[in-house]
């Protein structure tokens, strides 16, 4: 098991949870009673609802955790995707994040909806395309891209930009972590922020 999904497991701790960008179901989370799985994209997980996490089809205070697993580096504003996080959880919001060396810090938008135009994207896309034909079992329909574009990684994000992000909920940090990712060759970033 990665160091990801170890933090992660760590710190999903018990009530329900909100699984956003559930993908093929990192960290076996996806089988327990508690979670509801959500994603862009259309799978045939248990409990499953498709959606946008920048604007949540969920009451305030929904959930006693939502987990936000490698995801926010997809979105098109990872910001607003925090805070609705932070709006249908009860007790805590769970974060990781990878650092990835193949773009420069910032948000990316327009290379990704430009047909990812620089040769780094190009293998980013090329990626994320190979990844869907290996979980077809699971996967099913993939959200068009010319709505949202979420398929590469389109942001890189900074300490400064997730510091930014957290501070515009009000919620404060519990845990900030930074480690290696043994399966993937990246580092993650691990956050725990709660009211």
């Amino acid at each position: 098991m990665g160091d990801r999904l170890a933090f992660c497991r760590q710190w999903v701790g018990s009530g329900t949870l909100l699984n956003i960008g559930v993908g093929d179901g990192p960290g076996g989370i996806t089988e327990q009673e508690r979670t509801t799985n959500f994603d862009l994209d259309l799978y045939t997980h248990p409990r499953f609802v498709q959606g946008d996490a920048h604007n949540l089809p969920f009451k305030n205070k929904s959930f006693d955790i939502v987990l936000l697993s490698d995801c926010i580096e997809h979105m098109t504003d990872p910001a607003k995707a925090v805070l609705e996080a932070c709006r249908v959880a009860r007790s805590r919001v769970v974060i990781t994040a990878p650092w990835d060396n193949r773009f420069p810090t910032g948000q990316h938008i327009e290379a990704a909806l430009a047909e990812q135009e620089t040769p780094q994207a190009k293998v980013a896309l090329e990626q994320w395309y190979d990844w869907q034909r290996v979980y077809n079992g699971k996967f099913r329909v993939k959200f068009p891209e010319e709505i949202i574009s979420h398929g590469p990684t389109i942001n890189t994000l900074s300490d400064e930009w997730l510091k930014e992000m957290i501070t515009a909920t009000g919620w404060v940090i519990k845990v900030w972590d930074f480690f290696p990712e043994q399966e993937t060759g990246y580092c993650n970033w691990g956050i725990v922020i709660e009211p």
